[in-house]
């Protein structure tokens, strides 16, 4: 079951990819981001995707300064929109809970890998 939200996430990865992609591109109307901020995150995307699926031990923590970097990008972002204008940042709020859900089940997945790893020898 967790496998299938994994995958929803590599989606959502892939995705958004695509999004930066067409920013790194100059195809996007002007959104506040220079085109290379765009190409770093498309870097980062595609590498979250791949990771997702392989899963290797650093995820997590990776994942974990993603989730704060977004959260003071996006967070902020739809913070000021809500306290300036009332508007509801629809995109900002889908990416940070979609974040926090993937931080969650990579810890969950981590604290299940050493539940059954059993004690380690001294």
């Amino acid at each position: 079951m967790i496998e299938r939200y994994f995958r929803l996430l590599r989606w959502g990865a892939l995705g958004i990819a695509g999004y930066h992609a067409l920013g790194a591109l100059g195809v996007l109307v002007h959104d506040g981001a220079s085109p290379t901020r765009h190409a770093v995150f498309v870097g980062i995307c595609l590498v979250g995707a791949w990771a997702l699926r392989a899963r290797p031990r650093w995820l997590l923590p990776a994942a974990a300064c993603l989730v704060v970097q977004q959260t003071l990008s996006h967070g902020g972002r739809a913070w000021r929109w809500w306290s300036a204008q009332h508007r509801i940042d629809g995109a900002s709020i889908v990416l940070l809970v979609a974040l926090y859900v993937g931080l969650w089940l990579l810890g969950r997945e981590r604290g299940r890998a050493r539940e059954t790893a059993g004690p380690t020898a001294p």
